[in-house]
């Protein structure tokens, strides 16, 4: 951004400036082919999509550029309520080195006062024994915080000092174009996934009934977020049911990890917040850390869960969405936690527009029966019709068992004789036979 140039500081302390011939610096230039010139400015914006590597590589280009001595890149930010100037960049001729740092250092005040200002500034100062010229040149950006490029000229470049004050602000349009090539990738990126989004329904809708509906959804999600399992369940914070993990046949699902799974949705539907386990530094704002999760994550051998709430209002579908990532991958990307918080409200109504659409179990195999063969389907009927004509015959069925019979009430009754017994054989309620005898 260029400004008025503010001289507050001029010293004239040190040995007399030295420059170099300017035909020998036009010959130099002319030496070189005009595709040697760009390979640095395209290993700069290979760098585009990395914020953090690409201002480390605009600092080192810049560097060369006007060939400085050193190169500050410095933002402003806020602590305690205060605004701080703090590097994120820098580039010295001399390679990084605590004394070159030492050497080089930018006053936070006077980065902080040029920024406010929105004015660069051009000083003579001395270092090292030999006179310097320190740019600065503060620019402002839309999506992200002030900076302000610092830029220190040896003697042999102070003669040209207006050319590099003029390259310096020039390159801030690098700061630009990173921005739009990032704004461009980003919305390719989303036209992207809006696509897979839509690809991913049409898919799901050309199931037959609703787990295996379900499960080609989950199994799409996990390509669409790039993780290792996706896990889709409805239910309340009370109780929620599983219906499919990706990757995951029906026999496996009754493992442990299910009813762990079941747990941390029910957690997240309880919040209705996007939970995630273990916490993140870069994702304060955009999730919360969740209970431990520690025996989920060994369950289905992961290094992280996240676990998004789903509803939706019109059918009072609630469900959670589970994402797991394998072991030795980095933080999970603030982007990809917009990413998913933007699909809640559009998979939440999928979920319940498959409930309402997709038939059971039972109902599928009929669907699926009724869509066979026409001989399937004939035969079929034929039976259904002669199963009914016999109904209407009479059959009559013998059950065949073994009965006994005995009377309601047992009677004895004594023959009356006068004489003496001598011996009984039997005694009372005792079976005998005809002609076998009883007593002498």
């Amino acid at each position: 951004m260029a400004g008025e140039i503010a001289s507050d500081l001029k010293t004239t302390i040190g040995p007399k400036v030295s420059t170099t011939r300017p035909i020998q610096t036009l010959a130099q230039v002319r030496a070189l082919k005009p595709e040697e010139t760009l390979k640095p400015l395209s290993g700069l914006f290979a760098q585009a999509s990395d914020e953090t590597q690409f201002v480390r590589f605009y600092a080192q280009y810049v560097q060369s550029l006007i060939g400085a001595s050193a190169v500050w890149v410095h933002e402003l930010g806020e602590e305690s309520g205060q605004s701080v100037a703090k590097p994120v960049a820098m580039a010295l001729v001399d390679g990084d080195s605590l004394q070159g740092r030492k050497t080089w250092a930018v006053a936070p005040e006077q980065v902080v006062k040029t920024i406010s200002g929105k004015t660069s500034q051009q000083v003579d100062l001395v270092v090292m024994g030999r006179q310097h010229v320190r740019l600065m040149v503060p620019f402002f950006l839309k999506n992200a915080s002030p900076i302000c490029v610092t830029a220190f000229l040896p003697p042999e470049r102070i003669a040209f000092r207006e050319p590099c004050f003029t390259l310096l602000h020039l390159s801030t349009q690098f700061l630009v174009q990173r921005e739009l090539l990032s704004d461009a990738q980003e919305n390719a990126h989303a036209f992207g996934q809006a696509t897979l989004l839509v690809d991913m329904f049409s898919r799901t809708g050309e199931a037959d009934t609703f787990n295996r509906a379900v499960f080609t959804l989950v199994t799409e999600l996990e390509k669409f977020f790039g993780c290792q399992r996706v896990a889709l369940g409805t239910g309340s914070s009370r109780s929620c049911k599983v219906h499919a993990v990706s990757g995951m046949s029906s026999e496996e699902k009754r493992s442990l990890g299910l009813s762990q799974l079941s747990t941390a949705m029910r957690e997240s539907i309880a919040l209705g917040e996007i939970m995630v386990w273990p916490g993140q530094t870069n994702v304060a704002s955009e999730a919360v850390v969740s209970a431990n999760h520690d025996d989920l994550l060994h369950s289905f051998k992961s290094s992280r869960v996240v676990i998004a709430p789903l509803y939706h209002e019109p059918s009072n579908t609630r469900g959670a969405l589970a994402l797991l990532w394998p072991p030795g991958l980095p933080e999970v990307t603030p982007q990809l936690f917009r990413l998913l918080g933007a699909s809640q409200p559009h998979v939440g109504a999928l979920v319940s527009f498959l409930k309402k659409s997709k038939p059971g179990a039972l109902g599928g195999g009929i669907q699926r029966f009724w869509k066979s063969s026409v001989l399937k389907r004939s035969a079929a009927m034929v039976g259904v019709i002669a199963l009914v004509i016999l109904l209407f015959f009479p059959v009559t069925y013998r059950l065949p068992a073994d009965g006994e019979i005995q009377p309601v009430v047992r009677r004895t009754v004594a023959a009356p004789f006068q004489n003496r017994l001598y011996r009984t054989y039997v005694k009372p309620g005792d079976e005998v036979a005809a002609g076998e005898p009883l007593a002498e």
